[in-house]
């Protein structure tokens, strides 16, 4: 009898030892169909956001395209305004040039001009060389004052064109 009686529990050690087992199983089969039904939860979102992204990926690559199109036109246009603009600083340039030329003629013609110290008692002109002194000076006067607002507009412009970026040509 104590035979049996160890038999029997030994088999009751073993069937709870099952059941503890079973348990645990359960629990992972439990634990395992929780995270299934999340995570087809979280594909059928995705199915939908997908769907959702790929008609707004449409929308999106319509609106980029005009955004492109309005693009290129811009840096057409700033390509144009850029070539004016340095055609109106080579003119300006060249306008400098011909004056710094000019304004060295006219100090050097003025030079020539520039009769030897007469006695006044001799030709008493001497209104007339004032005249002629002060209109050169205010010729000259007036030519510097050109130059420096010449130059200044240049380098106004040169800025402006140093800090405008270039856009870069996008091809569709």
């Amino acid at each position: 009898m104590e035979e049996l009686r160890q038999a029997n529990q030994e088999l009751h050690e073993e069937i709870s030892r099952l059941a503890q087992s079973n348990r645990s199983i359960e629990q992972r089969v439990y634990t395992l169909e929780r995270a299934i039904a999340i995570r087809e939860e979280r594909i059928r979102f995705l199915e939908e956001e997908l769907e959702n992204t790929i008609e707004l990926s449409n929308e999106e690559k319509n609106e980029m395209i005009k955004e492109i199109i309005n693009l290129k036109r811009i840096v057409r246009q700033l390509e144009k305004e850029n070539k004016q603009k340095d055609e109106k600083i080579s003119i300006k340039n060249k306008l400098i040039t011909e004056f710094d030329e000019f304004s060295q003629q006219s100090s050097y013609n003025t030079k020539i001009i520039e009769a030897p110290i007469i006695p006044q008692s001799i030709f008493p002109i001497p209104d007339t060389q004032k005249m002629i002194d002060e209109a050169l000076a205010k010729q000259k006067s007036n030519y510097d004052a050109e130059i420096a607002k010449l130059r200044k507009e240049l380098q106004s412009q040169k800025a402006q064109k140093i800090q405008a970026p270039v856009p870069q040509t996008i091809e569709p």
